[in-house]
This record gives C-alpha cells, structure tokens and sequence, in this order.
C-alpha cells in the first residue's frame, strides 16, 4: 500500500500480478488525500482538463455543464428507462409464461444482470464525466463498443419518432365529437366488424342467400351479415375491428409486405408531417442538452403515471376488467420455470427494458456532479422501473378483460402484445366508453410524453458522444442538434410508406436481440477483466470499486454493495450473457422475406462489427504511426476524472497517467518547478 504525507514518505507499492496495470494502494477504510496547496492554473486548450472554477449557473464542470439538481437526472434515467415497452411487452410475457410465475425469474434477472449494468454504466460516464464514444479512455481498444451503442440508439431514435408521429396522428384525430375508429367508414374491408354484424340466419323468402362460409347475402348481392360464426371460422375468415383497420388501413396504410425497395413507395404525408412535428418537438425540448430537457422531464416523467392511475381506476370500472386481470397474474403456472424460453425473455427483457447497453446511461451521468450518488440513483431507478412495468400490466389487463367481454371471446384471443395494443386495443376501449374523445386525447398524450422521455435521452447520446469525441464542435452545439435531427428525419421517412411498418419491424428485431447482448457482454468485459480485476487478501476487488469509493467517499450502501457488484461484474453477468447469446444463435429462426433477413443483418453487423473492426484498424495505426504506445489496451493517459481538483483524489501510476501536478497539464506550481506532492507521477493511491 502507499501512503502520503507531508514532506518526505516511504511508498509500499502492491503491484497487479497481471503486469497490465501497476497500480498501488492504500489499506481498506483509508480516506484518500486531498491536496490543498495553492496552485496557479494556466489555460491550456489542448488537454480535456477543466480548471476548478465553476461556472456562473453552478456547474461544477463549466465546459459540459451539469444537472442543475440530482432530481432531473433521476427523472431523466427514469423516463429513459420507462417507455413504451413498459406498456406493450412486459405484462404480455407474464401473460406468455405463467402470470406471476415470470415475476421469478424477472427478479432474479434483475438482480444477477441488470441492475450490476446498470450500475456500472453510472458510474463509467460519471467518474470520467465522458459519453459512449470517449468513456472507452480506459482501453481504447474497446471504444467500438461505444460506436456500436451509437448506432442502436441511432436506429432506435428513428424508428421510436415513427411510433410518437403515430400517436400525435390519432391524438389530432382524436379532437372530433366522435371518434373516426368507432364504426366502419370507407377506408375499411368487408371483414370489418361492424360491416359484418351478426344475423340470425338467411330469410329465403327475402331471397336472401347463405354461403357455405356462413356470410348472408340479399338479392342484389349485399353482405347482410354472419348467420353462421362457427363456419366463418372454418373458412379462416376472421371479423377486424374498426380500430384494427383504422390504424392499418389508414394511418399506415400498410401494403402487402415488403420485398424489395420498391415496396417502400406510397408515403403518407399526413404521416410525415406528423413525423417532423415529432422532430421538432426533440429539438426544442434538446437545444440546450441537459439543461432544456432536465426541466421538460418533470412533466414527461410523472404525467404518464398520473395517466396510468387514472386508466386503472377507470379500467376497474368496467366489466369483465377482473378476468383480465386473473389472466395477467393470478394464473400461475409453476411448470414453466422447468422451460429455457422463459428464462430466456426473462433475461432479455430485464436487459432492454433498463435500456443498458445504448450508451444512453453513460451519457446520463456525464453530467453528474463528480460526488453524485450514483449508486443510490441506480438502485432507485432500477426498481422503479421494474415496479412501473408490473403495475402497467394491471392497467393493460382491465382493458383486455373489458375486450374480450364486449366481444364474447377468449382473453387470450384479444390479448396482444406490441404496437397492436397502444393502436389496437385501447383505442377500441376507449371508443366504447362515454366521453370517448376525452379519453382517447388522455391516451394517446401519455403515449406521446412516454416516447419522449426516452428519445431524449436516444438523442442526448448521439449529441453527447459526437460533441465528447469533438470538442471544437461544442461551440456548434445548436447546430449540431438540428444537423443530426434533420438526418435522422431523412432517415425516417421510409418507415411513412406502405412498407414502412415491416421495415420498423426487421429493423426493432434486430437491435432488440443479441447485439445488445453482446455490447453488454463486452463492456462487462472490458472493465471487470481488462480495466483490472486484481487481487488483494485473497480476494478479488476490481478497479472500479475503487474509483467508485473516490466518487462516494465513506458510503455505508457502497460498503455492503460492493461485493455483490464485483462477483456480478466478474463472473455471473458476463456468463450469463454469454448463455443469452449462445441459446439466441441456437433458436434463431430467420426472416422469411430475404430482403428483411439481409437488412436485419445489416443492421446487425453496424451494431457488433465496430468491436472487432476498431480495435484492428486503430491496431494497425498504433504499430505504424505510434509502435512504442501502450495504450492500446491500459488506460490512456488523460482517463479518469474531467476536474483536476477530483484528479487529485485519485492515485496516478506512473506508467499511464499524468500527474495532475505535472506542466504536462498546462498546470504549474507558485516556484514553477516542484509539484506540492514533492513528486511527479507518483502513481494511482486510493
């Protein structure tokens, strides 16, 4: 261990037996040193050091700027956790795999892989104060990790802006005295539920004539109705409802499929403008970054709960809202803990629905003050997130109930997961119960401030992640934001045509698969592995323990946590991980169109490739360009806190790392010679 004190001390270095990191340290419980001796800061352009001084609003780091309060930045990570998935995916897998059986492994998940994550993502941009592109200072071998979470939250952005222009297009719809989806109008088929009503039979006399298919027609070949449901369902005839062909026929105005390019024609110019109002709406809400959208996220973040509080009391109301909700946990089925699927969409959907691995937590807590508490905020969201998701199925299920009841058929056959349900579902409850306009402008308005919390935080990590790697475009920052929203815009549009709902479909399958389970893998990786897992006592600590403790100080919930982050870090996440991606690769199943399979490939490889292609290219440059640098795999020398003041909380080794003491940062001492250390990288000492 090493200790410093005043004037000359003695240095017991315990070096890592891996010879990748030399690092050094002092005995458990021991508060790091904090240098007061005055020094004068020189400005100095070409390093990412900022001086100590804060800014006029009170950030603490006056070139990235910070939240203004903890609380935007615990809304913001749970408005980007919570979003539309809580609402369509989760309660339908506990609905798929045993009710409240799926809450058992869903806790389990929770705990063994998502919350570590999620954790450790916190604390990676909030130590560095860097974004998805730049957090990989620590190895820069691995910043293709970083390109790869760009790209998802890029695709994601575009796509999850197609799904808000859904929901600002049924909620201009909706401002009329009767809602356009409560009965059949000429942008329906003839299967439409209310075109096809059901009759008592076929009066011959009227010469009225029954089909075999159990459909009536009178004598000028009119469809009158069903006289026959049982041979209406034989001939695989199946009655839609107004809502259905609403959102299909004239929202989407969905074509056969898609094929080819050529399939991607007929765009909806409703649709599109709904599209850049959407893209507007982003922009406004991010011109400023954090400080603009820390302030929209009060009201984005806790209206949706109010919403769903309200559709809950109202859904009990309803008849049949009980059975839905018998179906949705009251069922439970112990036999399907004994199947890997449900372990499978378990893991999975504890992955994805805290939004880790997209770089998007990273840049979250980049604006963090560097004593944040960002262990305390992890938690809190973590479990929020994972309390909203249970809570929205209750409200999901009344409804579902209600359906199935109002239509005389089976929950399960009414009980659909996905955009059907936000599009489908509800709106032909809320079209059946009085008032109906009123609540269809509640419904879609809460759909609409749900996609916005978490396109917020899609797009602050491109804007984050391009401004870190580009620090002279940070003047540009407006600019920057409305470029990058006008592409993804462009990028957009053909998710507006006839083929545009099966492009969003190849495109959200492919992300939300085991690419993401790789990037997670792989920063696991990275930090528990490459970072430095050392042993200390004959026990395993990792690095990022400790520069935790200089971030939290003496925290008691660090204390007891500690160990549990470290085995999950090590072991049991990144083996679970590697378990997903193996049994993905052996269920896969490919796309039956050969275009959507080539593209969900494409989209595939722009995810995963950058963590094999980065590291062999940026490997051949360092052996022509730099063959004696080492930093390929250890830390670069400016890694670790964005402050000098905080710089100097944490031990530098020698071998990587500038002194913050040292002229290297533009930083001298009062006599220009002599750092108040008395040394010159002296080495990390915690």
């Amino acid at each position: 261990m090493d200790t410093m004190g005043d004037g000359g001390n003695t240095h017991e270095d315990r070096r890592a037996s891996n010879g990748i990191l030399a690092l050094s340290f002092k005995p458990l419980g021991d508060t790091p040193k904090v240098y007061t001796d005055p020094v004068m800061i020189e400005p100095n352009s070409s390093n990412r050091w900022d001086v100590d001084t804060e800014s006029t609003d009170g950030d603490e780091n006056k070139k990235r700027g910070n939240w203004s309060n903890q609380f935007d930045f615990i809304l913001s990570c749970l408005g980007y956790a919570v979003g539309l998935g809580n609402l369509w995916r989760f309660p339908f897998l506990c609905f798929k795999n045993g009710g409240a059986v799926f809450l058992i492994p869903y806790a389990i998940c929770l705990l063994l892989i998502g919350m570590p994550i999620f954790v450790l993502e916190l604390y990676l941009g909030q130590f560095s104060s860097s974004g998805p592109l730049t957090v990989w200072r620590f190895s820069p071998m691995f910043t293709g990790v970083g390109i790869g979470m760009m790209v998802a939250s890029s695709l994601v952005g575009i796509y999850y802006n197609i799904v808000m222009a859904w929901a600002l297009y049924y909620l201009f719809a909706s401002f009329t005295s009767k809602l356009p989806w409560q009965d059949c109008g000429d942008w329906s088929s003839d299967t439409c539920i209310t075109k096809l009503p059901d009759i008592s039979g076929c009066n011959t006399t009227l010469q009225e004539v029954a089909y075999p298919n159990g459909t009536c027609y009178n004598a000028n070949g009119t469809l009158l109705g069903v006289y026959n449901d049982t041979l209406l369902k034989q001939y695989n005839i199946t009655r839609s409802s107004a809502a259905e062909e609403y959102f299909f026929n004239t929202v989407l105005q969905v074509g056969s499929g898609l094929e080819t390019f050529s399939d991607l024609t007929g765009i909806s110019w409703q649709l599109s403008l709904c599209l850049l109002l959407a893209w507007i709406i982003d922009f406004f809400c991010l011109f400023r970054s954090v400080k603009s959208s820390g302030k929209v996220v009060y009201f984005t973040a806790i209206f949706p709960y109010v919403v769903l509080i309200i559709l809950l009391i109202r859904g009990a109301l309803l008849s049949g809202s009980l059975n839905g909700v018998e179906w949705y946990i009251a069922k439970a089925d112990l036999s399907k803990l004994r199947t890997p699927e449900v372990w499978l969409d378990a893991i999975t959907q504890i992955f994805f629905s805290l939004s880790a691995s997209f770089g998007g937590l990273h840049a979250l807590s980049s604006y963090n003050k560097f004593h944040n508490n960002c262990l305390r905020d992890a938690i809190i969201v973590s479990l929020g997130n994972c309390l909203t998701s249970f809570f929205a199925g209750f409200v999901v299920f009344s409804y579902v109930g209600y359906m199935a009841e109002l239509q005389g058929v089976d929950i399960d056959e009414v009980a659909k997961g996905g955009p059907s349900l936000a599009f489908v579902i509800w709106p032909s409850a809320v079209a059946t119960i009085p008032v109906s306009p009123l609540w269809s402008i509640l419904l879609f308005f809460m759909l609409i401030t749900l996609g916005l919390d978490s396109q917020f935080t899609l797009l602050e990590t491109i804007f984050t992640g391009l401004l870190d790697a580009y620090p002279k475009i940070r003047k540009h920052k407006v600019w920057v934001h409305l470029a990058v929203c006008l592409v993804l815009f462009g990028l957009g549009l053909p998710m507006c045509t006839k083929g545009g709902l099966y492009l969003l479909d190849y495109v959200d399958s492919a992300i939300n698969g085991w690419p993401m389970v790789i990037l997670g893998l792989t920063e696991l990786i990275a930090v528990a592995w490459v970072y430095g897992a050392y042993p200390r006592y004959k026990v395993i600590f990792l690095r990022a323990i400790e520069d935790m403790k200089v971030m939290l100080g003496d925290s008691l919930l660090l204390k007891i946590t500690a160990p549990w982050w470290t085995l999950c870090w090590i072991l049991i996440a990144p083996v679970l991980l590697g378990v997903v991606t193996v049994v993905s690769w052996i269920l896969y199943k490919p796309n039956p169109s050969y275009f959507g399979e080539v593209l969900q490939w494409l989209v595939r490889f722009a995810i995963v490739g950058p963590i094999i292609i980065y590291p062999v290219l940026y490997g051949i440059y360092c052996l022509i360009v730099r063959p004696k640098d080492k930093t390929f795999i250890r830390p670069q020398r400016d890694w670790g806190p964005s402050l000098v003041k905080h710089r100097r909380l944490v031990t530098y080794d020698p071998n990587f790392v500038t002194d913050p003491y040292h002229e290297e940062m533009g930083l001298t001492t009062r006599n220009g010679k002599e750092t108040p250390s008395g040394n010159v990288n002296v080495g990390y000492v915690y």
